[in-house]
């Protein structure tokens, strides 16, 4: 499935790589526009400790099919394979012999004389090869030539090009031209998905206001309690993710301080919900987790329980909030290599900003069934249960959590990231891209629009020292 590939390695190598196409790749809640601020129109409150109930069921969770069981189980392997981290180097190898042999055939074949299948072929021809300038140019080609049969896929693959080619807005006006065009089906909810957390991720404000346009489509589609299927492809979107793309605008516009335009963002797609009726349990789970995460919003975070730490002593048993300080929270799996990796990006995140007073936490969620174990000493394995990679949380702030500790969050996707102000007021919740710790980027978008643009100093990493000022 792929889950995040493209922010590593683009969209063409993603829908080429997947046998899904785009329904292969999905995404969790990450808005944050450079126009946002902390909304203060509400005083925190405590939040409560179990998730809300779904609209689509207030009684009872619908109970998992076997299907559905089957999937959830492959998460795991999914997530490690998404990352390039994780991969051997048979196939890495492979992928980058794959590359050159599309750039190489790409350059080579004529656009002029390609047409219906062969051109749409040379679209992801030219997107494996990383060749962005001839993938659009073959993609606007196919569009303007009327076939329908990939018209979709062709508009998807020439916003993954142009957002390549740096060419943002052009990649803004391809898919308002998606959305005005085409029926809203798999293909382009999944598109408009991805090129929305683009933007989100570059800080863009067409994030919203595309997200604004795309509101209605959404609701129109929720409401008919169906998986949204693409008209020509294999992309299906379902009710479940068809409702966590519908809420990144409430997001998107708690961020930006329309708490109103929030509410009734939220008010839509709960209606459009109940018209729904009954879900199914994964799509109740996506469900119930984008509502809890957006709930978070404003509101104080209590401590969390800690089983163990994992790398450092620790004189108390519950985590929380530094008070005077923004703290970033990073949930993740024991299971989740590239998570681990993060959480040591995170913590050098926040000595780099020590100015700003940040502070980070990693919750790593433990099986139930090594809960107490403790932390082996060299050469030694836990008896059950995956073994953490101690090697990359080492100096950082990690404690280890239970499922139901971190159930507060109601985690789906990984690393999922919290933050909070310094009175300990949730005021981010989502995913972050893999470039998000760079200098003025995601995680400095984020924390600026708490304590200040100006307030966030990057000072030396521990160990290290600033250059010396030149000479005028």
């Amino acid at each position: 499935m792929l889950a995040r590939c493209w922010m590593r390695f683009g969209w063409g190598i993603a829908l080429l790589l997947s046998a899904g196409g785009a329904a292969a790749c999905s995404l969790g809640q990450m808005p944050l526009p450079p126009q946002a601020e902390p909304s203060q129109a509400k005083p925190p409150v405590l939040l409560p400790q179990a998730p809300p109930e779904s609209p689509a069921d207030n009684n009872a969770a619908p109970v998992a099919r076997p299907g559905e069981v089957y999937q959830q189980a492959l998460k795991p392997l999914d997530l490690v394979r998404s990352s390039l981290d994780n991969w051997s180097d048979a196939e890495l190898g492979a992928l980058t012999a794959g590359i050159h042999m599309a750039r190489e055939a790409c350059g080579q074949i004529s656009i002029g004389m390609a047409d219906g299948q062969d051109l749409y072929d040379l679209i992801r021809l030219c997107a494996l090869g990383q060749d962005w300038t001839r993938s659009n140019t073959a993609a606007v080609k196919y569009i303007a030539s009327g076939e329908d049969a990939h018209r979709a896929q062709a508009y998807a693959m020439s916003l993954n090009a142009l957002t390549h080619m740096n060419a943002t807005e052009d990649a803004v006006k391809t898919a308002q031209e998606m959305l005005r065009t085409l029926p809203y089906d798999g293909e382009v909810a999944y598109a408009l998905r991805y090129f929305v957390t683009y933007l989100t991720h570059s800080s863009d404000p067409a994030a919203l206001a595309l997200a604004t346009q795309e509101h209605a489509a959404i609701v129109e589609a929720l409401q008919t309690g169906l998986p949204l299927k693409a008209v020509h492809g294999d992309a299906v979107m379902g009710v479940g993710e068809l409702f966590d793309s519908g809420l990144r605008l409430a997001f998107l516009q708690r961020y930006a301080g329309d708490d109103r335009g929030a509410e009734s963002t939220y008010a839509d797609l709960d209606r459009a919900l109940t018209k729904a009726g009954a879900v199914s349990a994964t799509d109740y789970q996506l469900i119930s987790s984008a509502e809890t995460q957006y709930k978070l919003l404003g509101v104080r975070l209590p401590e969390i329980d800690a089983q163990r730490v994992l790398t450092a002593p620790m004189a108390k048993t519950k985590v929380g909030s530094n008070p005077g300080y923004v703290t970033v929270f990073a949930i993740f799996p024991d299971w989740c290599p590239q998570c681990a990796k993060a959480m040591q990006g995170l913590s050098e995140f926040a000595a780099e900003h020590a100015a700003a007073k940040v502070h980070a936490v990693g919750l790593m969620v433990r099986d139930s069934k090594s809960e107490t174990d403790s932390k082996p000493e060299a050469g030694a394995k836990l008896e059950a249960g995956p073994q953490p990679d101690y090697k990359a949380l080492k100096g950082t702030a990690t404690v280890s959590v239970t499922k139901e500790a971190v159930q507060v969050f109601s985690p789906v996707e990984y690393p999922l990231i919290v933050v909070t102000d310094p009175e300990g007021v949730v005021y981010f919740v989502g995913l972050i891209p893999d470039n998000a710790f760079v200098p003025n980027g995601y995680m400095e978008q984020v924390i600026g629009r708490i304590v200040g643009e100006k307030a966030v100093v990057r000072n030396a990493p521990a160990g290290k020292t600033k250059p010396a000022a030149k000479k005028p």
